[in-house]
């Protein structure tokens, strides 16, 4: 059955890229259609991270402060642009994990690999949430219980989500995901939950104040890891 606006046409091979709709043409998407039936795996990757580049933007120094000190310290300062941020990670860690669960059996093996592709996409345009949210949203207890749709996968699309897999590595202090960055040339987004674990350890495990004194020692600390963070958002930098 033809679509709304569809047509039959005889063309050479050479002509058939130019007689294809347009996303939208074809009238209102099916009931149940999903974002991966839409989009190509590298577009999809590419919106993310735009996207999330400009909430990273929009949070500023101040409110990562405020969200380890304690808003109650930095009155007038709510950090509603970090909130935002910190929310989107979950927004598509949920998003990977019911796509998978919502899919029936014929299509679960393709949105596997489809977000598997989409977290490598992320992973080489900088944009380490999607990376990381999505990972994190296949490797939950009620997608990797899936074994048979797993197994069915390609070699090569299972060897790409153990090396994702292993940036999340929590051992010797997160080396393989610091191992990651240290490479990467900015801008990118980075995985903002680790930002804001290394400066509450730093805050938790240091006074401010020493003998009527503040704590430059724990004040430098906290500013190195600052900098980090603009240096990671910074358009301009040649780091």
């Amino acid at each position: 059955m033809l679509t709304l606006n569809g047509k039959l046409f005889v063309s050479t091979r050479d002509e058939v890229d130019h007689l294809m709709a347009h996303d939208g043409e074809n009238g209102p998407n099916p009931p149940g259609s999903s974002l991966l039936d839409l989009f190509g795996s590298v577009k999809l990757a590419t919106q993310l991270g735009f996207f999330h580049m400009e909430l990273f933007h929009a949070a500023n120094e101040l409110e990562t402060i405020a969200q380890v000190f304690g808003r109650d310290a930095f009155p007038g300062h709510i950090p509603s642009n970090l909130d935002l941020l910190l929310r989107r990670f979950n927004e598509v860690q949920y998003w990977a994990t019911t796509e998978v669960l919502v899919a029936r059996a014929p299509k679960c093996v393709q949105s596997l690999r489809k977000l598997i592709k989409i977290a490598h996409y992320s992973k080489q345009q900088g944009d380490l949430l999607s990376l990381f949210a999505i990972v994190l949203g296949l490797s939950n207890v009620a997608v990797s219980r899936l074994t048979l749709r797993w197994e069915k996968l390609p070699s090569r699309i299972k060897r790409m989500f153990s090396e994702l897999e292993s940036l999340l590595d929590p051992t010797r202090i997160h080396r393989a995901y610091r191992s990651l960055i240290a490479k990467m040339q900015p801008p990118f987004v980075p995985f903002n939950s680790l930002l804001l674990k290394d400066l509450t350890f730093i805050h938790e495990g240091n006074k401010t104040f020493f003998n009527g004194l503040v704590n430059f020692e724990k004040m430098h600390m906290i500013a190195n890891v600052i900098r980090t963070f603009r240096v990671q958002g910074d358009i301009g930098s040649d780091r």
